[in-house]
């Protein structure tokens, strides 16, 4: 069951990367839960693209998303 999925914004102005999760669809209208990123996206969506990473069980995408950030040493 889909019921989390987990994505990647890219911000090609400033080549930024933020990754999160949503238990939801991929198609209810979810951004991201980072005020200041999503002030950006608000003011310049033009300069954004999203990338689904995966989709699956809201404990796995958790996991996933875990893992990625300790991979990365994100804050």
């Amino acid at each position: 069951m889909n019921e989390a999925f987990a994505y990647c914004w890219t911000d090609h102005k400033t080549g930024k990367l933020y990754v999160g999760i949503h238990k939801g669809s991929v198609d209810d209208g979810y951004v991201c839960s980072g005020k200041l990123m999503l002030e950006e996206y608000n003011s310049r969506p033009g300069d954004f693209t999203r990338q689904i990473i995966a989709s699956g069980s809201y404990k796995n995408i958790i996991s996933l998303e875990t893992a990625i950030l300790k991979s990365v040493d994100a804050a």
